[in-house]
């Protein structure tokens, strides 16, 4: 089986690649050097050519788009976190691709859950702009895959740990360092954390 994992230069996709030397990194030209057997593109949108890439390809694992956190338009997250991802699933179809696995997130069931633990069924309740146009690809996506019989899954991980973890993560190990001791006795809310290597290894799976 050969599988496709576009973003391999970042946090989740470096572990990812990492799990097996059968994968193919996909990445931007400018990333060039990083993988000695990575497979390249220009631009991450609707006008990227993928025909070069996907000819053999089994299963896609997306990993490729702009976090939370950076500067960055609207329009523009727009571009490659929503649009780009199905013009990827379109050409993925064309190519004879049999799986799509697309890493959305959890904030797309919301902030908080109160007592009940989120399940696949929760209504979604997305708490910021990233979220919402997670779940704004997961239902275009969703769409496109059933049109094109392209079989799709969808991963929603909680908050991501492990070496250089980005985001909350990596604020509280900022503070950790510098304070050592942290105030939260009091605190008795719940959250679920996953490592990066066993998430990797289940999105190999």
């Amino acid at each position: 089986m050969k599988i496709l994992v576009t973003g391999a230069n970042g946090f989740i996709g470096r572990q990812v690649v990492n799990q097996s030397n059968e994968l193919i990194p996909a990445l931007r030209t400018k990333h060039k050097g990083l993988f000695a057997d990575a497979v390249y593109y220009d631009e991450l949108g609707t006008m990227t050519d993928w025909s070069h890439l996907l000819p053999g390809i089994d299963v896609i694992i997306h990993l490729a788009g702009v976090t939370h956190n950076s500067p960055i338009t609207l329009e523009e997250l727009q571009k490659v976190n929503i649009r780009a991802t199905i013009h990827l699933a379109k050409e993925a179809a064309i190519a004879g691709v049999r799986r799509f696995v697309f890493v959305s997130s959890i904030g797309v069931n919301g902030n908080s859950s109160l007592d009940i633990s989120f399940t696949p069924d929760s209504i979604p309740k997305p708490h910021n702009i990233y979220s919402e146009l997670k779940l704004a690809t997961e239902k275009e996506l969703s769409d496109t895959c059933v049109a094109l019989a392209l079989e799709l899954v969808i991963v929603r991980p909680p908050l991501v740990y492990g070496p250089n973890a980005l985001g909350n993560f990596a604020l509280l190990t900022k503070w950790i360092k510098y304070v050592g001791v942290l105030p939260f006795g009091n605190v008795h809310n719940k959250k679920d954390f996953i490592s990066v290597f066993n998430l990797a290894d289940f999105l190999l799976v």
